[in-house]
């Protein structure tokens, strides 16, 4: 079995892809042969095709499950395709997937790249099922980055082998396992109804709605309702659309017919992030990822495909998704003047501590006192951490970085891209400031040095035996497998060990995203065990703390975080009471992969 399986069969949510070549091993796929059968395919028959499958992949009870992989099997592949896979699975034991969010998305990308419209041409004939079917595999066959043979990672050493599967899994982690609508919903209605207030009278307040109606001409809040909304009609619809083909169609008069928005309202807002579908090839032709297999701007820019005024297609749940979570932060980014922009980031990194700062003052399971946000050094105004949770023996050291990696870094085919800039926005700048990891790495030296020359009121040395240092990030590709392994290693060259007290245990660095640190709420009041939890289960950190909570707590029904479920139940009534008065949203359960 090859690294790439062995590290699927250990991670939750990562799966082998079958491929054309793994059916054949002594065929190679050439990029012109697949490009030739995409050319045979209808254009908009096609798109209404991979946009359904795509749908029913945002929910895990499709996306994940090996009994519609088969469905499909049975309605894509010949006879002959489906006995190799089926003879490949029993052969090899492992979880393959043909069909994936990854996948589709490709798809789609070179399909209004290469296809046009040839009426007659649908898929109620069975050659161009089959072929569509065959495609699918060749598709898998070119999602690689870095073009690494098993033979060849097989005599690499353990560190390099690491790096190879960091580096590959890395984009493919963001597409196939987004973030969480529930905790992307609660979230952005903290940031905007309960953090914004509270910087009102900061010295870099910025007026994020002011800014949004400025380029978008909505207010946050009807731009987050609508876009919501719109979600839940395809959260309703998933099911529908396996028997009902027109359930893929958002269809305005329709939509609003109960509610006290106005379709004209609607469809201006539609517009916004929509465009005719005969315009997604010039997007793409333009767009600066168009000769990567991962990226997918334009889709990301544009979710939905104008079929005509009034009438819009989905193409990607999940980008819509990410309309109302990072999409708010790069429409007014991309707006704004590059003179303005670097003032935009940290204020809206603001955004971000603040309301990690609010998580641990609003919860009611924290002890007071435990928590001292941005605690000084004695004598300075340089702070010692973002945050820290004193347990007397255990002291927590926290740092806040919303940071986004830029798409030429998460997709380059370079490994040493990715590194560069890592290390220059979570360790050190440009301009020599420490940053994230770096940040706690250079205050740790200096607090817990033998020449005991830095000091802080709030933390008592003599007492500290294990200090446990935290990053916190915004970038949900953070949990992708390795990259706390990576992040620790770098941290941990940067402590100067030899001069740490003896009686100090330094603990490895551990990364949270936004969401972790979110769904570990209940655990607050003992965070430092929860983490050496976590490092005892998995010491060389090479997987992320999502699958540490999902394989240690994931029948624990009291890990729901009150403050985001609360934001989420309030969010779901008032969209029902708009637009669905005769429905209730079925809520899904607690599970971060499954909303």
């Amino acid at each position: 079995m090859s690294s790439k399986h062995r590290i699927n069969k250990l991670h939750p949510d990562i799966y082998s892809y079958i491929s054309y070549s793994k059916l054949f091993p002594k065929v190679t796929p050439s990029f012109k042969y697949f490009k030739n059968q995409l050319e045979k395919f209808d254009l908009v028959e096609t798109v209404l095709v991979l946009s359904k499958l795509n749908l029913l992949m945002s929910e895990k009870k499709y996306g994940a499950n090996q009994a519609f992989q088969q469905y499909l099997y049975k309605y894509f592949l010949n006879d002959y395709h489906r006995d190799r896979i089926l003879s490949l699975l029993k052969r090899e034991g492992d979880i393959y997937f043909l069909f994936h969010r990854h996948q589709l998305l490709f798809l789609l990308k070179n399909i209004f790249l290469y296809s046009r419209r040839l009426p007659g041409i649908n898929f109620k004939i069975p050659a161009v099922v089959e072929r569509f079917g065959k495609c699918s595999l060749l598709a898998n066959d070119f999602l690689g980055l870095l073009g690494i043979r098993d033979e060849d990672l097989k005599n690499s050493g353990k560190e390099e082998k690491r790096e190879v599967l960091w580096k590959e899994l890395l984009p493919t982690y963001e597409i196939s396992i987004p973030s969480s609508l529930m905790f992307d919903i609660g979230r952005i209605r903290l940031f905007f109804k309960k953090i914004l207030p509270k910087l009102y009278e900061d010295k870099t307040y910025i007026d994020i709605d002011k800014k949004f109606q400025e380029y978008s001409g909505f207010c946050l809040d009807d731009f987050v309702f609508i876009i919501f909304a719109i979600l839940a009609l395809y959260m309703t619809r998933r099911d529908e659309i396996i028997s009902n083909p027109q359930a893929i169609f958002i269809d305005v008069e329709n939509f609003t017919r109960h509610s006290n928005i106005s379709s004209e309202n609607i469809i201006k807002l539609l517009n916004l992030i929509s465009i005719p579908m005969e315009q997604y090839k010039n997007e793409i032709l333009k767009s600066k990822d168009v000769d990567l297999n991962y990226g997918f701007v334009p889709f990301k820019k544009y979710p939905l495909a104008r079929i005509y005024e009034g009438k819009y297609l989905c193409l990607d749940f999940n980008f819509l998704l990410d309309k109302i979570s990072n999409g708010i932060f790069w429409l007014i980014n991309n707006n704004l003047p590059n003179s303005e922009r670097e003032k935009f980031h940290a204020f809206w990194g603001k955004i971000f501590e603040s309301y990690l700062i609010y998580f641990f003052e609003e919860t009611k399971l924290l002890k007071k006192d435990k928590f001292i946000p941005k605690p000084l050094f004695d004598n300075s105004e340089n702070e010692v951490a973002d945050g820290i949770l004193n347990f007397g023996e255990d002291l927590v050291l926290f740092e806040y970085k919303f940071t986004i990696l830029t798409q030429e870094a998460k997709y380059s085919s370079f490994k040493n891209e990715l590194i560069d800039e890592i290390k220059i926005k979570f360790e050190k700048n440009k301009k020599g400031e420490w940053k994230g990891y770096g940040q706690l790495a250079n205050n740790i030296n200096k607090l817990f040095s033998k020449d005991n020359s830095f000091t802080c009121k709030h933390i008592n040395k003599e007492k500290i035996k294990r200090v446990y240092p935290v990053l916190i990030t915004y970038e949900h590709i953070f949990n992708t497998p390795f990259t706390n392994h990576f992040l620790n290693k770098y941290f941990q060259n940067l402590i100067d060990f030899p001069s740490i007290n003896e009686h100090i245990e330094i603990k490895s660095l551990v990364v949270f995203t936004v969401e972790d640190f979110e769904a570990a709420q209940p655990f607050l009041n003992d965070f430092s065990r929860l983490i050496q939890e976590r490092l005892d289960l998995d010491e060389e950190l090479d997987f992320s703390f999502s699958d540490f909570l999902k394989q240690r707590y994931q029948e624990n029904k009291s890990l729901l975080p009150e403050l985001i479920l609360n934001e989420y139940h309030k969010y779901v009534d008032e969209i029902t009471r708009t637009f669905f008065p005769d429905k209730k949203i079925k809520l899904p359960p607690y599970d971060k992969d499954n909303i």
